[in-house]
């Protein structure tokens, strides 16, 4: 693993580490992207207020889950 610093630009704080992901989790990501705005996606056919609302959800989730990412 190759941790690095997320800095704060107006502060110069570090805000947290972060792993550095490997060529295959960009290729992961690109495919998952890819997928979620295809033309028969499920995503891409929601309303936008609707997927706003789940992108909301997934921000308050993710402090509970923090220490294992």
């Amino acid at each position: 693993m190759n941790p690095f610093s997320i800095i704060n630009p107006s502060t110069d704080e570090e805000i947290c580490q972060v792993e550095e992901g490997t060529k295959d989790d960009l290729d992961k990501t690109i495919e998952a992207a890819k997928k979620g705005f295809q033309y028969d996606s499920p995503w891409r056919k929601l309303d936008p207020a609707a997927r706003a609302q789940l992108i909301h959800k997934l921000a308050d989730l993710l402090p509970r889950v923090v220490d294992y990412l």
